[in-house]
């Protein structure tokens, strides 16, 4: 009995105890829960990895190709809209002045940053198509302007609202000029035709009557080209031209931002143009 006492208060542990094995236990416990830890943050890498390379694939491939697929929509059903607008006027124009010598085509795209308050948060693939369309005007109708502004009075489609697509010069010999609606599946918001017609002594002096809509200052990058289906006049000489100009937006599309954690950087400077003028 004496002995029991003694190892009792000497605080040793009798052979046989359970607890002499806790030590590596709680080590073994600590692995494992270390390998869990690892493990699962390893899964959150891989995960994190993934959503940014989705990310980086949505900007650099599936943005890109949506941009050119939109470019493509609004270029045929504008093309349409052109063609019936075209029809209706040689109906008042042609048996005054002639069926045109020739039309001329262009699309101009760009990249162009999207504000969201301060900061940037998107960027926009935007193209616009401007369609010329040319008839002669001999040099002796002096009343060439006055003649043309009344056809066009009595067409329909010139009685849309007022317009913005000629400069308010003195120089420039305006004959017409609204906005009318454009068909809705036109990919831009409220999709617009701008119309114009004006008498001018060559095509040179066309610039500075028709109001510029081309890149800004903030602009990333643009491009011009022009229809191949385009025909340029043959101008005789000693003649005016009656030039009728149509022009409409053609998509305005979301090229969207790098994933980065600083700002919205763009992921191209490189427009996406129609394929039918990109040959």
């Amino acid at each position: 009995m004496g002995e029991q006492g003694t190892a009792g208060v000497d605080g040793s542990v009798p052979p046989g105890d359970g607890s002499t094995a806790a030590g590596p236990e709680t080590a073994a416990r600590r692995r494992r829960i270390g390998r869990r830890i690892g493990q699962v943050l390893l899964a959150l890498l891989l995960v994190a990895l993934l959503i940014w390379g989705v990310m980086f694939l949505r900007v650099h491939v599936l943005l890109p190709r949506t941009a050119q697929r939109e470019a493509n929509q609004g270029y045929e059903l504008m093309l349409e809209e052109f063609a019936q607008l075209a029809a209706a006027d040689a109906e008042v124009l042609d048996a005054e002045f002639g069926a045109p010598l020739g039309t001329v085509r262009t699309v101009a795209c760009s990249v162009e940053p999207s504000d969201r308050g301060w900061f940037v948060a998107d960027h926009r693939n935007d193209c616009s198509l401007r369609e010329l369309e040319v008839r002669a005007v001999t040099a002796v109708e002096q009343d060439a302007v006055e003649r043309a502004a009344s056809l066009l009075e009595e067409e329909h489609v010139w009685q849309g609202d007022a317009g913005y697509l000629l400069a308010a010069e003195p120089s420039c010999a305006t004959a017409g000029e609204a906005r009318i609606p454009a068909d809705d599946g036109v990919p831009v918001p409220q999709p617009s035709i701008d119309l114009g017609a004006l008498v001018v002594e060559d095509l040179d002096e066309l610039d500075p009557c028709v109001s510029d809509h081309g890149p800004s200052a903030r602009t990333l990058g643009a491009i011009t080209a022009q229809d191949p289906r385009s025909t340029v006049p043959t101008v005789p000489e000693d003649a005016r031209l009656l030039v009728v100009v149509r022009e409409a937006r053609l998509s305005s599309s979301s090229l969207g931002c790098l994933p980065l954690p600083l700002f919205c950087q763009p992921a191209t400077d490189q427009p996406q143009l129609p394929d039918a003028v990109t040959g």
